[in-house]
């Protein structure tokens, strides 16, 4: 089939929002997007799988009664973001963000019971509360065990697959994010499974980002406007989509800088370690299976915005990061402001964020000061840490809208770059990723 004539419609399930756009060739005809609700209680952070559902089902609907039938649907989604539901796609369980904090009790457990070195060498991460799923699952499993004995396990990519197609399936990306996914084996670590409560034949199966995952099902098509059987593919973790849009070279490094920070390094193979999230691509059918040493701050764009509500709210947005972009260039801050706003999604114990050398003379610009020199710091220490595991090609790809942090944190870099950004989004990653499954 010719690129040209290659109708996608792609879809981007955020913690926010379901983001849709509907592409013939390169070239997108439309975008929509439907927001969602997170419901935050204490340390519970979750999202309804139902909403979820709608949300998609509406901007699909939406864009394909305008443009006509597509000949794909391509999709990705957030990570973490374990779910349960039935052999019918009915959610049994509110998906569980990777903010959720509920199980850090459950993540000692499981570290405990088989060790960092264990866990590292099998499933590449530790069951870190929110960010890892086993976490989840092992406090389902004290909490919640007749439903967890009952369900269908796997991620809201899993869920939305299911609902459209009916077929309970994952890609590498996601099933690394469950903490159960034996990398080395490329299939689930069944003592790992059996700890935490479930059984292999709960979990999805395993297959390729860059395949057809699956066809609409009759139901779920007439209700879209959409012709029964159409293809389905992707569904791995939404920063992929994005470095679909690169070359995908071993050592590449993408930034990513937006309310969080992400350092995403591309490997050949993967390379675990405790302080940073390991994962496939997810491709590896029509692509090379490329990994991502991924090193994320968790609140730097929502740091800086938290100190523009909290203590700048009168200043209009340009002025407020014009004065950032100065505070970056400053003299250092006689305060100390220790990162944390946010947690962390790769520690067990959560840190908080710390800030001393207070007095009557502060000022709230030393604050923003100390704030701006505290975050490029903590780059220039994930850098370091990434750097440790391969050389660093020269070209940096960068993604995302804090652009003034992005360019301080640039400076504070040991090694010098060249910086590219992205031309386009998720949807344009989804749309490179359709394009080339349906060529093949």
């Amino acid at each position: 089939m010719p690129i040209a004539a290659i109708r996608v419609c792609a879809f981007d399930v955020g913690t926010s929002g379901v983001k849709a756009g509907y592409f013939c060739g390169d070239e997108l005809r439309a975008a929509t997007t439907v927001t969602l609700k997170t419901q935050t209680r204490a340390n519970h952070v979750e999202m309804r799988g139902h909403d979820v559902l709608h949300a998609i089902n509406k901007a699909v609907r939406t864009l394909c009664v305008e443009f006509g039938q597509p000949d794909c649907l391509a999709y990705d989604t957030f990570s973490t973001g374990l779910v349960l539901y039935d052999d019918h796609a009915k959610p049994l369980s509110p998906i569980f963000t990777h903010q959720d904090r509920r199980s850090i009790a459950a993540a000692r457990d499981i570290v405990a019971h088989f060790g960092e070195k264990h866990l590292l060498n099998t499933v590449a991460n530790l069951p870190y509360p929110g960010g890892i799923g086993a976490s989840t699952l092992r406090w389902l499993c004290q909490n919640d065990r007749a439903i967890l004995r009952r369900a269908r396990v796997g991620q809201t990519s899993s869920l939305i697959a299911a609902h459209l197609t009916g077929r309970h399936i994952i890609d590498p990306s996601q099933a690394a994010f469950t903490g159960l996914y034996n990398f080395k084996r490329r299939t689930w670590a069944d003592d790992i499974a059996r700890y935490v409560g479930v059984t292999a034949a709960q979990l999805p199966e395993i297959v390729w980002a860059d395949t057809i995952v699956g066809r609409l099902r009759d139901s779920v098509a007439r209700a879209l406007h959409i012709r029964p059987g159409t293809p389905l593919i992707g569904g791995f973790v939404d920063t992929s989509a994005a470095v679909m849009l690169t070359p995908m070279h071993a050592g590449q490094l993408v930034h990513n800088s937006g309310s969080t920070d992400v350092l995403a390094l591309c490997l050949d193979k993967p390379r675990p370690a405790a302080h940073y999230l390991s994962r496939p691509v997810g491709v590896g059918a029509i692509h090379p299976p490329r990994w991502l040493a991924a090193s994320t701050i968790a609140a730097a764009g929502a740091a800086i915005e938290w100190l523009r509500q909290t203590m700048f709210c009168e200043l209009p947005l340009d002025d407020y990061y014009h004065r950032l972009a100065a505070a970056c260039k400053s003299p250092a801050s006689p305060l100390e402001f220790t990162t944390g706003l946010a947690g962390s999604r790769t520690a067990i114990e959560q840190p908080t964020a710390l800030l001393k050398g207070l007095s009557l003379s502060t000022t709230r610009d030393d604050i923003m000061r100390a704030l701006a020199a505290s975050l490029t710091a903590e780059s220039a220490r994930r850098y370091a840490d990434l750097a440790a595991l391969t050389t660093i090609a020269p070209r940096v790809f960068t993604i995302g809208k804090a652009s003034t942090l992005a360019s301080a944190m640039h400076r504070a870099w040991p090694s010098r770059h060249t910086f590219t950004a992205i031309k386009g989004d998720a949807l344009a990653g989804l749309n490179v990723l359709a394009q080339r499954v349906m060529s093949h």
